[in-house]
């Protein structure tokens, strides 16, 4: 769609207004059309944030798939099936975001249209984003039933 003028398009977000504690996908708009940095981080306790951040070109026409897996130890970014970042933090223990009460977001600040967030209790492999992309409707019967949260946007037509 274009640039909101937003410093960051939120995918998703579960976070803190004021100290940004807890989760993100977002989108941080460059100067040229299309081009974006990517980033996702998440709050591990201790004032430590785990952050990924990489440069992608989306194209502004069509549906682009944005998945990111995390360990514990890796930070991985994917868009459209294809990885474009993993960022290992192997020099400490895994450490998982921590639970806050803040709202789920969808879209804040967001210039475009986001349909279907699928959020899993487990780590993604890189296979798995082909199938993630499917209605979950349509998912073989060997589903993995890691799926938590599926939120359709299309509901009105």
């Amino acid at each position: 769609q274009g640039n909101s003028g937003a410093s960051r398009e939120y995918i998703v977000s579960k976070q803190s207004d004021i100290s940004g504690k807890g989760y993100w996908i977002a989108l941080l708009p460059a100067d040229e059309m299309g081009v974006y940095d990517m980033e996702c981080g998440i709050y591990v306790g201790s004032e430590i944030f785990r952050i990924s951040r990489r440069s992608v070109q989306l194209s502004m026409d069509e549906w682009v798939h944005i998945g990111v897996t995390y360990s514990g130890t890796a930070l991985t970014m994917y868009v459209n099936q294809a990885m474009v970042d993993a960022s290992l933090f192997e020099d400490e223990p895994p450490m998982f975001n921590r639970r806050n009460s803040q709202p789920l977001r969808v879209g804040k600040e967001f210039a475009g249209l986001i349909d279907n967030l699928l959020m899993f209790d487990s780590v993604r492999a890189a296979t798995d984003f082909m199938r993630d992309n499917m209605c979950p409707h349509n998912l073989p019967a060997n589903n993995d039933n890691s799926l938590i949260a599926y939120f359709r946007f299309n509901e009105a037509e």
